[in-house]
């Protein structure tokens, strides 16, 4: 019998388990590669980065880098004390003195009253007086007696007859006698509330030891009164010229002030050059009259002069001016001055003031030379050189941008600045 042919079969491993193999390791090396990819991506943008910075430091550097200085320069105080004559028209006096020819003469007359105390004093005394009724009761002829006849009261006061006195006699009937009378005014030996005394009896001390004391005597059926001793006001002539001064003073006010409503553009006045005259003056009450307060009226005629205050600040700004030194100048915003009066004659129409005049000086500083010469030098050489510059008394530097500390030798980039206000002083 034939033999049966073999049939001869490859066996290879499965395709798909190699398959798997390759896709793993791929899958390893795919995070290595994005991550070498990130770190070139982080070294490029901070590489931009630098560069950028460095472009941005080099165009700010060298094309927007500025320096500013600001400078303070020396300052002073200047003083003027000058006389100053103001006349009206051509009423001009030969004088050395500065001259102002526009002054215009202004008067009012005001009228107007007020209500003074009177601080005068002196002593009033007063004697007690009243009525005694006085009896004879000697005789049926009557009995007369002399003015200043004295009566003592049952408790010692002494009073005395102000007219002579005429007593009627006595009278009889019934067989008894009836005592003739007649009311007596008196008035108390000395002044004074003691004497202010009641109803009392009275003796005739003139008849003591004589038959008649008994017999004639006195009653009062009412009070004495009016005896005081006390200080009282009175006028004094220092009141009264106390009066006139202050009434001128009070018009003297109303006048200003209607010379101030008065004024015009461009013109002053100086408030004490005020001339004054009584047109009257009266008073209701006279030296010594006894008033507590009283009234006084007054009429008065005020002048004054108008004159126009550009001229006035144009002579002070002079006189200030020529203190000044080379290239020294006027702060002209802090001039002040006042004007007091040293004469006014109103009949020449001259008014003489003292005007005293202060004003801030300070030295120009050349901001080109200073620029000139700092260019280029540090923070601390600028400092050093500034302080050193005649006239400079603060300086104050800044650059930009912040790094900067050096200024620029392109002068253009140099700024400076003068601040002439006045320092101000650290306590």
């Amino acid at each position: 019998m034939p033999q049966a042919k073999r049939k001869i079969r490859d066996i290879q491993p499965p395709r798909l388990k190699r398959h798997s193999q390759s896709t793993s390791s791929r899958e390893n090396s795919k995070p290595k590669r994005q991550e070498k990819k990130s770190r070139v991506f982080v070294v490029f943008i901070f590489c931009g980065i630098l560069l950028m910075g460095g472009m941005a430091f080099v165009v700010l550097h060298f094309f927007f880098a500025r320096t500013s200085i600001v400078l303070w320069p020396q300052m002073r105080e200047l003083h003027s004390d000058e006389l100053i004559q103001i006349a009206e028209g051509s009423n001009l006096k030969d004088t050395a003195l500065p001259m102002l020819t526009s002054g215009v003469m202004r008067s009012e007359t005001i009228e107007g009253d007020g209500v003074f105390s009177s601080t005068g004093t002196k002593k009033k005394e007063q004697e007690a007086r009243g009525v005694i009724r006085v009896y004879n009761g000697y005789s049926t002829s009557s009995q007369t007696f002399i003015a200043q006849t004295r009566f003592v009261s049952e408790n010692g006061k002494l009073f005395r007859a102000i007219e002579k006195i005429k007593i009627p006699g006595a009278r009889r009937e019934g067989g008894k006698l009836i005592a003739g009378a007649v009311d007596v005014p008196v008035e108390a030996q000395e002044p004074g509330e003691a004497y202010n005394i009641g109803p009392s009896n009275f003796s005739l001390p003139g008849l003591v030891g004589t038959a008649m004391y008994t017999s004639i005597y006195g009653k009062s059926a009412e009070s004495m009164k009016g005896g005081a001793v006390e200080s009282i006001s009175i006028v004094s002539a220092d009141d009264i010229e106390r009066a006139k001064q202050t009434l001128l003073l009070d018009l003297k006010e109303k006048a200003l002030a209607k010379f101030r409503g008065a004024l015009t553009d461009g013109f002053m006045l100086v408030p004490e050059a005020l001339s004054a005259e009584f047109v009257s003056f009266s008073s209701v009450a006279k030296e010594g009259e006894e008033f507590e307060h009283f009234t006084s009226n007054a009429k008065v005629q005020v002048t004054t002069m108008f004159f126009p205050k550009r001229e006035l600040e144009s002579l002070v700004e002079k006189a200030l001016n020529d203190q000044l030194e080379k290239g020294e100048y006027l702060k002209k915003d802090t001039m002040q001055y006042s004007a007091s009066v040293e004469n006014f004659d109103v009949l020449q129409k001259l008014l003489t003031v003292r005007v005293n005049g202060s004003v801030q000086g300070y030295w120009e500083l050349d901001t080109e030379e200073i620029r000139s010469q700092v260019q280029g030098l540090n923070a601390l050489q600028m400092s050093t050189l500034l302080e050193q510059y005649p006239h400079i008394a603060q300086s104050d530097l800044s650059f930009w941008p912040f790094w900067e500390r050096r200024a620029s030798k392109d002068l253009l980039t140099i700024e400076i600045k003068l601040n002439i206000e006045p320092l101000q002083k650290k306590d």
